[in-house]
């Protein structure tokens, strides 16, 4: 069985979401520039680790390849043959790059219009320094902005998000996020190629963003954390499950899930 997984609010967490009965739960699971970001359940972890010695765990993240190498339980903990990274325009394979993957993502790019046309669209019609903080761009692939949200000038966006769907590129906001992502870049067709090289064909996935939405939509089995805005696109049934807890103890949960399907699918 394969198993996709979110990260970033849905396994691990910020700071913001360690409350004080939580403090002795938690171990860091990030460091930046020697400061603790992010934080996992002790039980989390654990579980993590008995899962992946039994099935294949594929963590599955938007995050660039050095945002991803941050996480040390990858690195210390739990070592994943596979994973998806640029949120599916890069596949880790025993943590190298796969470059069939990578050529295969450049010709399916050529559909949509390219990445700088969008950008400077963006930046000609929409940036203004008042409510964008900061434009990044992820290698070839997509940009996202760090926004004010008060200050963003919210018809306008939305006018800008249907513009561009013309040129086959969708628009995420997700907190202070702001993404802009080709139509033919997302994580369940990194996940599909993987389960192609693979005898397991059974793929549970979790995640928390709209831009889980296609990996959710198309794996077997979906485990949504009940605080994720994608739950709004979800109705929970037999094969879309939304936990009970939220924050870090539906992490703990989402993964206890996945242990209950494993056994049912294996006994």
């Amino acid at each position: 069985m394969i198993f996709a997984t979110d990260l970033d609010q849905t396994l691990i967490f910020s700071e913001k979401h360690i409350t004080e009965a939580l403090k002795d739960k938690v171990i860091p699971s990030e460091m930046k520039n020697d400061n603790i970001i992010t934080y996992v359940l002790h039980d989390t972890l654990d579980k993590l680790k008995s899962l992946s010695d039994k099935l294949i765990l594929i963590p599955t993240t938007t995050r660039t390849l050095e945002q991803y190498e941050r996480i040390n339980v990858f690195r210390s903990s739990i070592f994943p043959k596979f994973a998806v990274v640029n949120h599916g325009g890069s596949v880790l394979i025993d943590g190298v790059l796969d470059r069939n993957w990578e050529e295969h993502m450049q010709n399916k790019l050529s559909d949509c219009d390219p990445l700088v046309h969008v950008l400077d669209k963006f930046k000609s019609q929409l940036y203004h320094e008042n409510w964008v903080l900061d434009v990044r761009q992820v290698e070839t692939f997509f940009f996202y902005c760090i926004i004010q949200l008060d200050a963003t000038p919210m018809d306008e966006l939305n006018d800008f998000m249907k513009e561009i769907e013309a040129y086959n590129w969708n628009s995420c906001l997700h907190g202070r996020k702001l993404y802009f992502i080709p139509k033919s870049l997302n994580k369940w067709n990194a996940i599909e190629y993987i389960k192609n090289m693979l005898p397991h064909k059974q793929v549970v996935a979790s995640g928390d963003s709209y831009m889980d939405f296609e990996l959710l939509s198309m794996a077997d089995f979906a485990i949504l954390p009940s605080h994720g805005e994608i739950c709004n696109k979800f109705n929970s049934g037999k094969k879309c499950i939304i936990t009970n807890g939220t924050g870090l103890e539906a992490s703990l949960e989402i993964l206890q899930i996945v242990e209950k399907i494993f056994n049912d699918t294996y006994k």
